[in-house]
């Protein structure tokens, strides 16, 4: 499986805005990915002065990558997501951009928000650490994300729908369809006429150059030339048109 590559993120972070988890979590997913919320490291790029650990693991300095891609006590969370979860696959990278890359390339449906739903939570628990003084209960918390999960509305598809209606032939008339395509090396279309289902009339025709349109039109000048006068012209749902006799 191909990596994820950092540049990929650039339409990634787009989709955030579209999914169905709350807009506190998509703001604050949407600030993780692109580093700007106040972590350790941060804070000391802006000159404050204190100890940066972990407010989660109390063993490595805090920066974004850290506190959302690989701290052990969030891997286990996301580990024991997976017992309610189960279609879920890892959240895996070398940074936060690229577990979010991957994730997206994993998974499908409503569970592309799963990592905002985590990530809200952490982020509430290590303020509540810091400003609270308040320890996390990780059973409560991981019940917290699966219930907010489950309460998230399936995504509506965007892919519009239409209604295909089966093209019925009155095979006691005369009836012939066609079709022509284009290609680099040249054109081409064909027809069918059919008196009845065991007497029929077969056309081909070639030309070194042209368009999809021009070898249709083509074809169907000449099917109607050779049919007679009483031919009329159908388009069904692929826009294959079919010809039948009306007289």
């Amino acid at each position: 499986m191909e990596p994820f590559k950092p540049q990929d993120i650039l339409p990634l972070w787009k989709t955030i805005w579209k999914l169905q988890a709350a807009p506190r979590c998509r703001l604050l997913m949407w600030n993780i990915i692109f580093d700007k919320i106040p972590t350790g490291t941060n804070l000391l790029k802006r000159s404050f002065h204190g100890p940066f650990r972990c407010h989660i693991c109390c063993a490595d300095e805090e920066s974004t990558d850290h506190l959302f891609a690989y701290c052990s006590v969030v891997n286990t969370l996301w580990h024991n997501l997976s017992a309610h979860i189960p279609e879920l696959k890892a959240w895996h990278g070398a940074n936060i951009m690229e577990a979010w890359g991957n994730w997206n390339r994993d998974h499908t449906g409503k569970l592309i928000n799963l990592p905002l739903l985590v990530c809200w939570a952490i982020w509430t628990a290590r303020n509540n650490i810091i400003f609270n003084n308040i320890p996390p209960s990780w059973p409560s918390i991981l019940c917290h994300i699966v219930a907010d999960f489950n309460l998230l509305p399936a995504p509506v598809s965007t892919t519009p729908t239409r209604t295909i209606t089966p093209l019925t032939i009155d095979k006691s008339k005369p009836w012939a369809f066609f079709d022509g395509s284009a290609q680099a090396d040249g054109c081409g279309g064909g027809a069918v006429l059919f008196l009845n289902d065991a007497h029929f009339y077969r056309i081909q025709i070639k030309y070194p150059n042209g368009t999809n349109n021009f070898t249709e039109l083509s074809t169907a000048k000449h099917l109607i030339h050779f049919a007679n006068k009483n031919i009329a012209v159908i388009f069904n749902y692929l826009e294959i048109p079919i010809l039948y006799a009306i007289g």
